[in-house]
């Protein structure tokens, strides 16, 4: 008797996927026969209905969107529909992006041009150093900047930076700032040990087919992408303390959090060093809105 109930509710599972199957395929055969009818018979981009057929099934950012892209990217970039194809693999499940045609449309997406500010980041994923596989859009889920280093043990001014990028994650971290290191190399043994010795103690993922560098179009290291929660690019390649300017406008979003960071300074330094901290804030206007210098002092002196 169970036997049979089994094998019912097998033959039930089948039968509801393969009238899905049918029902999306017939979807998707009316627009494969418009476009082949018409293809170089008439100019579809002026063709209003086949056209919103084709923005609706993109807009759904499910497998048949991927299918479509996949199959007509060429028709679809040349219709001027980039921007729907990027809120399209915006809103596509970690399932269909990181399935063969989703990585494939992916590619074909950021090969188009050089990524820039503004533009939403392509997701990949890697290996840690215990050998974890790790998608990189996990990374940016509760954080207010995730900062993407470009690098290798092999590269001098990349090892360079890393005491400064050291400085700033110890000092941001609490505050919802995040690194993640990707390596274009090799040599596994190499990378581990420069890890271990450079004491990068933030997530560090192995880029060996430079799969990643690709999408971001990474030209030559070191290279950085700093990148707001949503996946967007906040600036590239910034350095010192334009890098630390941007990271506190980032993470200080509101008075509490600046002025818990203040308080803590202010039992740890003295007077100038405290007055220094404080000089990226003044700068960009924040700090006026946030907390006076005074107070700043008067704490200061109340806990001496």
């Amino acid at each position: 008797m169970k036997k049979i109930i089994i094998i019912f509710l097998l033959l039930g599972t089948l039968s509801v996927s393969a009238k899905n199957e049918l029902k999306k395929s017939k979807r998707i055969r009316k627009i494969e026969n418009t476009y082949a009818a018409a293809h170089q018979k008439a100019d579809l981009r002026k063709d209003k209905v086949f056209m919103k057929k084709l923005l609706c099934v993109i807009a759904k950012a499910d497998d048949e969107a991927a299918y479509m892209i996949d199959r007509y990217y060429v028709f679809i970039y040349a219709s001027g529909l980039r921007e729907s194809v990027a809120r399209a693999l915006a809103k596509m499940p970690n399932r269909v992006r990181q399935s063969e045609i989703g990585i494939r449309v992916q590619n074909q997406y950021y090969s188009l041009r050089d990524l820039n500010e503004g533009d939403r980041v392509p997701d990949f994923t890697m290996n840690t150093p215990d050998g974890k596989r790790v998608n990189f859009y996990t990374f940016l889920k509760g954080k207010k900047c995730v900062l993407l280093d470009f690098w290798a043990s092999w590269c001098k001014p990349c090892c360079a930076e890393m005491p400064e990028l050291k400085r700033l994650y110890d000092q941001y971290k609490q505050q919802g700032f995040e690194i993640i290191g990707i390596s274009l190399e090799q040599d596994k043994d190499s990378w581990k040990a420069k890890i271990e010795e450079l004491q990068m103690d933030w997530p560090q993922l192995l880029d060996v087919k430079e799969e990643a560098a690709r999408k971001y179009v990474v030209g030559a290291i070191p290279h950085t992408v700093l990148i707001d929660p949503s996946g967007v690019i906040i600036a590239k390649n910034l350095r010192g303390k334009e890098l630390e300017e941007k990271i506190t406008k980032l993470v200080y979003t509101t008075k509490e959090t600046f002025k818990a960071e203040m308080f803590e300074r202010s039992s740890i330094g003295t007077i100038s060093e405290i007055y220094d901290s404080i000089e990226p804030y003044e700068e960009r206007g924040a700090f006026a809105q946030a907390w006076s210098v005074a107070e700043i002092f008067r704490i200061v002196l109340n806990k001496r």
